[in-house]
């Protein structure tokens, strides 16, 4: 099964979809579906009054993790941070973000991972020595737009200015249209609050309401430690194989290689500013981790251990969800 999706093919890519109902859909069968916690101020607005056991939140979450599968896909290959043109970045992220039941159904985090791939797609084509205004300007605005469903997200403000240094001699003029992209959504969001409630109130108390400092709502259990378990493992791995991620690769995409680590250990930021740290959380690890997991297969010419190993991967996640259900 794995190599269907070592060929960057439409067909394949269509694939993915049906991938996505497989570890997703046992969400119909569980009586309690996750809570569907409302940590940014746009997935209030926009989602608070759908029903987490309805069918509809069901679809919406399936459709949104195939589409940024796909979206996560075209990122990789656009900047070919991978040796080969795979499929693998997308299919490691749908068993990310399906690997436990917890992380079923919408969230937070998973509503906002769209912004952050578009984002990260702005920035890395800043490299480019010209026409970089509007990527400047429209990462920070796609940033900005992941803060507003995702209070955590703040932190990727940082994220962007350091990588803007990171892949480019960065100029005071490029910073501050990074800036102002990055104010942009919440100066209309803000615009809107104060036209429908003619005040502004409602938007301070939501971040108000969203600061915390170690604010982990987590019960200790085997839920957690199995999942300590996996992103510690995954993270481990990743920075174990930075020479080999790198090797042999031209300057630019060693750049943005190290662009994905600096993100990866940003990230963990969140538990310094986000109240109400959750299971959901974990899936925020999700998106850098798929992708270097990408690079670890791409590279890989054991195809039959892949094959098992990949295998192994997909029955964990399947046998995690049906124990839930019995």
């Amino acid at each position: 099964m794995l190599e269907i999706f070592r060929r960057n093919r439409f067909f394949n890519s269509l694939l993915l979809l049906p991938y996505t109902i497989l570890v997703r859909v046992w969400l119909v069968f569980d009586g309690q579906p996750p809570a569907f916690n409302m940590k940014g101020i746009l997935t209030d607005w926009l989602f608070s009054g759908l029903d987490p056991n309805g069918g509809l939140a069901l679809v919406l979450s399936i459709l949104i993790v195939y589409l940024q599968a796909l979206m996560l896909n075209r990122l990789m290959i656009r900047n070919r941070i991978t040796q080969e043109m795979t499929l693998f970045p997308g299919l490691f992220y749908i068993l990310l973000v399906s690997f436990f039941p917890e992380y079923n159904g919408l969230s937070a985090p998973l509503l906002a991972n769209s912004f952050v791939i578009l984002a990260l797609d702005r920035l890395l084509s800043t490299h480019k020595s010209t026409g970089n205004v509007p990527r400047i300007f429209t990462a920070g605005f796609w940033f900005s737009v992941a803060f507003l469903f995702y209070f955590g997200y703040i932190v990727l403000f940082i994220c962007g200015i350091l990588g803007l240094s990171m892949l480019r001699t960065v100029k005071a003029r490029e910073l501050m249209q990074f800036f102002i992209g990055f104010l942009a959504p919440m100066s209309i969001v803000v615009m809107l609050d104060y036209l429908i409630h003619s005040d502004i109130t409602d938007f301070q108390l939501h971040f108000v309401e969203q600061i915390g400092f170690f604010d982990i709502d987590i019960p200790f259990g085997w839920p957690l430690y199995l999942q300590m378990a996996l992103f510690g493992g995954l993270v481990t791995l990743v920075f174990f194989n930075y020479a080999s991620f790198t090797l042999k690769k031209n300057i630019h995409v060693q750049k943005k290689i190290n662009l994905m680590y600096m993100w990866l250990i940003i990230l963990f930021g969140i538990v310094l500013i986000q109240s109400g740290i959750f299971y959901e959380e974990w899936t925020i690890l999700s998106l850098p981790l798929a992708c270097f997991l990408a690079m670890f297969f791409a590279r890989s010419r054991q195809w039959l251990i892949l094959e098992i190993i990949h295998f192994g991967i997909l029955l964990s996640v399947l046998t995690l969800q049906i124990v839930t259900l019995l």
